[in-house]
């Protein structure tokens, strides 16, 4: 995020960017809960996916902050459908016995990302360009959700 801010201007948008993900991804875990005992789990999950898709696009097309800003809200969006999906699923499709096992794996499987993402991030933005950190993961999220989806 310096270097977008560094290269787009509008640094006092900065803050905003990491604020708006973390708005978004309230109101989305928030929202998926009801849209999970109405619709299921497949609605919630490939909605969190092509919503935080779209708001990867919306930052790694960005001409200036603001469609930062929104993009990373409606990214948080997404990301915040996809961790409420998984819990449920968890709870409702394993036996009672092996639900601490994968609450913990999937526990690992945010923390873990959380902590080498950043440096990872920072690299290619240094090395490549920091739109790459947005657009790259386009293709991993498409493979992610065809792999859950059995595709």
């Amino acid at each position: 995020m310096p270097v977008a801010a560094r290269d787009l201007g509008g640094l006092e948008l900065f803050g905003w960017a990491f604020s708006a993900f973390f708005l978004g991804s309230l109101i989305g875990i928030a929202v998926v809960g009801g849209l999970i005992d109405e619709r299921g789990l497949l609605v919630p999950f490939v909605g969190g996916l092509v919503l935080f898709g779209i708001g990867l696009l919306v930052c790694g097309l960005a001409p200036s902050m603001e469609p930062i800003v929104a993009g990373r809200f409606i990214q948080g969006l997404g990301g915040g459908a996809v961790p409420p999906v998984a819990y449920v699923a968890i709870g409702r499709g394993l036996p009672e016995w092996l639900r601490p096992r994968m609450f913990a794996m999937l526990s690992a499987a945010w923390v873990v990302p959380g902590i080498v993402g950043p440096a990872v991030a920072g690299f290619v933005a240094e090395t490549w360009h920091w739109r790459l950190v947005f657009l790259g993961l386009l293709p991993l999220i498409a493979i992610a959700g065809a792999v859950a989806l059995g595709a």
